[in-house]
């Protein structure tokens, strides 16, 4: 298992935003041996510091999950995704607030 708090992935957007209303998290196909806890920081170019969207929140197995989020930025060029301590996660999506609708948070 990671010897780290959690284990990163770091994704640069092609196109900053400040947009980001809705994280959904995927757990699907990883049913014991999921990622048992997700938290998503952001950052801009010009900032090396991380700010926190998701604050760290626990994950089912084999399950969607969906998260209502407010950006902390204005031009989030960045996304750090923190798997807690390591495991599973099939997909993360970001979507704009205007697709908040079509999905409540957990």
């Amino acid at each position: 298992h990671n010897t780290r708090e959690f284990d990163p992935a770091v994704f640069e957007l092609p196109i900053p935003t400040s947009e980001i209303g809705l994280v959904v998290v995927s757990t699907e196909y990883h049913d014991g041996n999921h990622g048992e806890f997700v938290g998503i920081d952001v950052r801009d170019s010009a900032d090396s510091e991380w700010h926190i969207l998701l604050p760290k929140r626990q994950l089912a197995g084999h399950s969607m999950h969906y998260f209502a989020v407010q950006s902390p930025l204005e031009n989030v060029t960045h996304v750090r995704v923190r798997n807690y301590p390591d495991g599973g996660i099939t997909r993360v999506g970001l979507f704009s607030k205007r697709h908040h609708h079509v999905h409540g948070p957990d």
